[in-house]
């Protein structure tokens, strides 16, 4: 069983004070008017919101220092990415003699024309095919008595 620890001799002298050591706002003078009620809210809300801005802004201004150098490591990181890729592509280009880039591209066409090719012709032949297929279904006859009884 957890046991709270006795307050310390501050805490003894002011009741009142939160477990942070600052006091703790003063309950409303009046509670019969909720006007005052809500300012004192409303006064409240504003300096702790006051105060939340100030350590933050702190907080921030303390680390600016670390963000910068952070920044400044990745730029030099991708700075060195983006010198390193250029400097190995450009190398292994100079590596490839142009006569084998030549003889890629050329071989990439040919091939590339001859399937055109293909393509050109067998649409050309079913072109060709599909007058003489609708020749040969209009000269059946299609009314039902020609065809035979069963």
């Amino acid at each position: 069983m957890m046991t709270t620890p006795p307050p310390s001799d501050d805490e003894q002298q002011h009741p009142d004070s939160q477990a942070g050591g600052d006091p703790m706002p003063e309950a409303p003078t009046s509670p019969n008017d909720p006007n005052e009620q809500i300012q004192e809210w409303k006064d409240r809300a504003s300096e702790a919101f006051r105060k939340g801005t100030e350590e933050a802004k702190s907080a921030f201004e303390q680390k600016l220092p670390d963000l910068s150098q952070e920044l400044g490591e990745g730029v030099k990181d991708i700075s060195y990415a983006l010198g390193y890729a250029f400097s190995f592509g450009s190398t292994l280009l100079k590596e490839f003699s142009p006569d084998d880039v030549n003889n890629g591209f050329a071989r990439g066409s040919d091939a590339g024309a001859r399937a055109a090719d293909e393509v050109v012709q067998h649409r050309r032949r079913r072109q060709e095919q599909a007058p003489e297929a609708e020749a040969e279904t209009s000269s059946e006859p299609t009314s039902e008595s020609s065809k035979p009884e069963e």
